[in-house]
């Protein structure tokens, strides 16, 4: 999640390494999904899934909880892919888990945009990603995915060091998360799951961190980024120069003006490229 409105797409990492990389971790060589460029997927984080087969759509990428395991074999049995969301660095109190976390490990709210006007996420806070209590609540989490058939996992929240290491912006607004979290504490718990996924199955995807993706690449097989449009990243060379390749379609939501239409990244990278160029000239 980042702070602000949703805009979602995908970055799918072709030729993925990800067995091999470090054999100290011993991964085990189970078969799993291998995501593949021009997918096209469908993003529905809500308990109402809608149609589990729509035309022309991939991949589902749903939450973990609220998603039953009829529904995935059914989206499987549909010729889709399933991916299963879970918040991997926040606690949320509507979670069936929530009770595990020590509360040592629970840290400030979650801001929801870039003033404190904006308010905070609803029974969200910060976890502790360094702490081994975290770690096993989220090693559950992807065995629960395992259990329930999906091929893959998208989890959230592995980019609390972009706050942390910040001064505050420019409204003055300088939240959190209570842990003085670091890029190199999100590299070693993103690869400690990595390697969980991998050993039940299951292909994992990079969420944001966009500032990690090239240690990070060799141990994940797809990303997801918010945003991109008002971050300005769809279209920045320097942040996608370690991403081979470029795959699935873009859902936009609210605040983005650019887009009225799903559309591939590749067709996102233009449209925004020309966007920009147009504002420039009209001072929008």
């Amino acid at each position: 999640m980042r702070i602000g409105t949703s805009l979602f797409s995908v970055l799918c990492l072709g030729n993925v390494v990800s067995c091999s990389v470090l054999s100290s971790l011993r991964i085990r060589a189970l078969d799993y999904w291998k995501p593949q460029p021009s997918l096209k997927w469908q993003i529905v984080l809500q308990e109402s899934l809608g149609s589990l087969n729509i035309s022309g759509v991939d991949v589902y990428d749903v939450d973990l909880n609220t998603t039953s395991k009829a529904q995935i074999t059914t989206l499987q049995a549909n010729g889709k892919k399933v991916i299963c969301y879970f918040s991997a660095g926040s606690w949320e109190k509507y979670r069936p888990d929530q009770s595990l976390s020590d509360p040592r490990d629970i840290g400030n709210k979650i801001a929801k945009g870039e003033t404190s006007q904006d308010g905070y996420w609803p029974g969200e806070k910060w976890l502790n990603i360094r702490s081994p209590g975290v770690l096993g609540i989220m090693f559950s989490r992807i065995q629960q995915a395992a259990d329930k058939g999906c091929d893959a996992v998208d989890p959230d929240n592995v980019d609390g060091y972009g706050i942390d290491q910040s001064g505050p912006n420019d409204n003055g607004f300088n939240p959190k998360t209570g842990f003085n979290i670091t890029q190199a504490d999100c590299i070693v718990y993103l690869t400690r799951l990595a390697t969980e996924a991998h050993s039940r199955g299951l292909a994992i995807g990079l969420k944001n961190a966009i500032e990690i993706v090239p240690q990070i690449e060799p141990l994940v097989d797809f990303a997801v980024n918010e945003q991109c449009v008002q971050y300005k990243e769809c279209s920045t060379p320097a942040n996608l120069s370690s991403i081979r390749n470029l795959s699935f379609i873009l859902n936009t939501q609210q605040n983005c003006r650019p887009f009225r239409r799903p559309l591939s990244t590749k067709a996102v990278l233009l449209e925004w490229s020309r966007h920009s160029r147009q504002s420039s000239k009209t001072g929008t």
